[in-house]
């Protein structure tokens, strides 16, 4: 491995720890900030499979999923243990471009990617912690036998 990989490699996974390390107290699904090359390098390393909620400013549901739904212990714990979670804006930013590349029809849309990009699954709407627990199980599923 190149010097320059090596170093780049040190400092996302820096920027792993300190991301989590700042959400280690907050209960629910933890998203990442960091950019989507970012998020896919680390779903590589870790061999996992990325969650992206896609959303709008504008939409009550997605509201709703985050208040309720992405805050729970029992989502949380499942999410946290198994992706590496994500949110876009599909309004803005790099949002823009991958739901434009994903297709996204409709918000809240929730895709399961792997680190190549690929999309394995996906979602959509508003539904309760055990739906959106299920749609994962079976993305997971997807995954492990394509």
């Amino acid at each position: 491995m190149t010097k320059g990989l090596k170093k780049t490699g040190t400092c996302l996974t820096c920027i792993l720890v300190i991301t989590m390390g700042q959400a280690s107290g907050q209960q629910g699904i933890r998203f990442t900030d960091l950019s989507w090359p970012a998020v896919q390098v680390i779903a590589r390393r870790q061999h996992r499979i990325i969650f992206a909620d896609v959303y709008t400013d504008w939409c009550r549901p997605c509201k709703l999923m985050d208040q309720e739904v992405f805050s729970e212990q029992s989502t949380g714990d499942f999410f946290n243990a198994h992706f590496v979670n994500y949110r876009m804006n599909a309004e803005k930013g790099e949002g823009r471009q991958l739901a434009r590349l994903y297709g996204v029809p409709s918000y809240p849309f929730y895709l399961f990617v792997d680190s190549t990009g690929k999309l394995i699954y996906s979602g959509q709407g508003f539904c309760n912690g055990d739906q959106l627990v299920a749609t994962a199980k079976t993305a997971l599923k997807k995954y492990l036998h394509r």
